[in-house]
């Protein structure tokens, strides 16, 4: 008796459960898209400044709306102005892990520009910057918060500087961002995270 194998059962479960595996490892780089690419962003960002050592007191608040660009290079390093790190991508969601080094210290040359200023601790106590990839763009978050030991025109403070955003962006067409690259991105406006925490600083000693 002569048997065909592509007619015996065994066969045709075999074949069904080969076209399974594949489809299941084909599936999530072809639905999942990439955030690879720049963003151009807009960020409503909160600043709030606590002296640590007086609870009690109300802590000052403030608000600034910015534009600027995200950009998260295919070889895993993020760029948005100041801020600089690594990305990774899990389904729609993406999270970057900020450079704390280098956000501790451009706080504090930017908090030693100010005359009469002496910067004696800063202190990143934590971040987080995160965010889901839409259908149309990207909505986010992100936020920094910081201890600091100052003195300002010899009074001393030890404070608790917060800044919290809230980040919305569209994608740039691929055709834009292969004309404008990396040069076209450090001209455009980008939020000046640290002068802006370093204003509500200054702020909040002229009003105490």
């Amino acid at each position: 008796m002569n048997i065909k194998l592509g007619n015996t059962p065994h066969y045709k479960a075999s074949v069904k459960l080969a076209l399974i595996f594949t489809l299941a490892w084909l599936l999530p780089s072809t639905v999942v898209a990439q955030v690879t690419g720049i963003w151009d962003t807009t960020a409503l960002t909160r600043f709030d400044v606590t002296a640590i050592k007086a609870p009690g007191l109300v802590p000052e608040h403030s608000v600034s709306i910015a534009d600027g660009a995200y950009e998260f290079g295919v070889n895993g390093h993020f760029t948005a102005g100041e801020i600089s790190g690594v990305w990774r991508q899990k389904n729609s969601n993406y999270m970057v892990t900020a450079d704390r080094f280098a956000l501790e210290n451009q706080y504090r040359l930017a908090l030693e520009s100010t005359p009469g200023m002496i910067v004696k601790q800063v202190k990143l106590l934590n971040s987080k910057l995160a965010g889901s990839q839409l259908d149309n763009g990207i909505w986010g978050s992100e936020r920094y918060e910081y201890k600091i030991d100052i003195s300002l025109n010899g009074r001393r403070e030890v404070l608790r500087v917060v800044m919290a955003s809230n980040v919305a962006g569209h994608q740039r067409l691929s055709n834009q961002a292969k004309a404008s690259g990396i040069q076209a991105m450090a001209a455009m406006p980008q939020p000046d995270f640290m002068a802006a925490a370093v204003a509500v600083v200054v702020d909040y000693f002229n009003r105490h």
